[in-house]
């Protein structure tokens, strides 16, 4: 049986970065990363040097046009095929992915970006930020980011943002498929 102190138990023992909640009884042949429906990242951008944010956003001094990077992010809703922000060297069957909702949110301090896809290649979404950060300077337009799209070519896209601003933030499963403990 599962308790409060059992999970307190469990958390005592593992690194003091991963933290567990809840536990879910799944069916014996579940795979958190084959079933599940949708995945949410956000990345984190400071406009401000932050010594407490060193490891937990990428630090990017320079303004940045956000009307206009969230009207490019609306192309992505309107593509599915996104071999231009995968790895070079990846094994998969193909590129397409789904994505449902991509968003920049600005505060004062920071810019978020909000990404929602059924699923995600490797290096995707920091490849999709770096070549947003372009579009936001003025290096890339609109258009160009959509022809980076069209060309499949990673080498024609820009650089992947820095790891250290990437969090998965949510995974949705079927309904049922995850039963509390």
């Amino acid at each position: 049986l599962l308790t409060h102190k059992n999970i307190s138990n469990l958390n005592g023992i593992l690194p003091k970065d991963i933290v567990v909640n809840q536990i879910y009884n799944v069916p014996d042949h579940a795979s958190a990363r084959f079933d599940a429906q949708s995945r949410s990242y956000e990345y984190y951008i400071s406009k401000r040097l932050n010594p407490f944010k060193l490891e937990t956003s990428y630090f990017f001094p320079r303004a940045l046009n956000i009307p206009l990077m969230n009207s490019t992010t609306e192309l992505l809703q309107k593509h599915t095929d996104f071999q231009c922000f995968s790895k070079s060297r990846t094994e998969v069957e193909h590129f397409n992915c789904t994505i449902t909702h991509s968003q920049f949110v600005e505060t004062e301090t920071e810019i978020i970006f909000h990404i929602t896809a059924n699923r995600f290649l490797r290096g995707m979404v920091r490849a999709i930020v770096g070549t947003l950060i372009e579009v936001g300077t003025g290096k890339l337009s609109k258009e160009d980011f959509e022809a980076i799209i069209y060309s499949k070519d990673r080498k024609k896209a820009s650089w992947a943002a820095p790891p250290q601003g990437l969090f998965l933030c949510d995974v949705l499963y079927p309904e049922n498929f995850l039963k509390p403990l």
